[in-house]
């Protein structure tokens, strides 16, 4: 599927505010490109594919993960779209074709060693699905389950309780 995508489309499919999108793709803080086409001038957006839209899900998670900027440029950089799961320890990023397995148990880590040891797992998989799924359903005109909306920050950003009316009152 060839879908072609506008800012406020990955958006909504990555879970981000439009201006993120338009802040990202000029390199603030994160510098992801448009594969499709780039805009060149007044009134000509910028076209983004699905893989572009997984590679700002992917710096959304990483964001709201606590990642730091550097780190998170250093997957965009090296993203290969192709691969199932992307593995961060410490200053390496690793993508990798083998299919990520869910444990079933947790457990704490409770020694030094464990931490030092431990590694960051990112299943891209399941995103590249969902973000398939939510395209198809957009395409289509139906609701889709809502992303986490995340501000630039890394937070979820506010959203209104439904029900409340948030317009302004006219002073008297």
């Amino acid at each position: 599927m060839n879908a072609v995508l506008q800012a406020r489309d990955v958006g909504l499919l990555a879970g981000l505010t439009e201006n993120a999108v338009k802040q990202w793709t000029i390199g603030r803080p994160y510098a992801i490109q448009p594969s499709v086409r780039r805009a060149s001038g007044k009134g000509v957006p910028n076209l983004y594919s699905l893989n572009d839209a997984l590679r700002f899900k992917v710096a959304s998670e990483l964001t709201a993960d606590g990642f730091q900027s550097g780190v998170i440029q250093r997957v965009l950089d090296s993203f290969d779209g192709t691969a199932n799961t992307v593995l961060i320890r410490r200053d390496r990023v690793e993508f990798s074709h083998l299919p990520f397995l869910r444990c079933a148990k947790k457990e704490k880590a409770e020694t030094r060693e464990f931490v030092q040891l431990s590694f960051y797992v990112l299943d891209l998989q399941s995103q590249r699905n969902a973000l398939r799924e939510n395209w198809e359903m957009l395409e289509k005109g139906l609701p889709y389950p809502r992303t986490q909306v995340v501000s630039r920050r890394g937070r979820a950003a506010k959203e209104p309780a439904e029900g409340k009316d948030h317009t302004t009152k006219a002073r008297r």
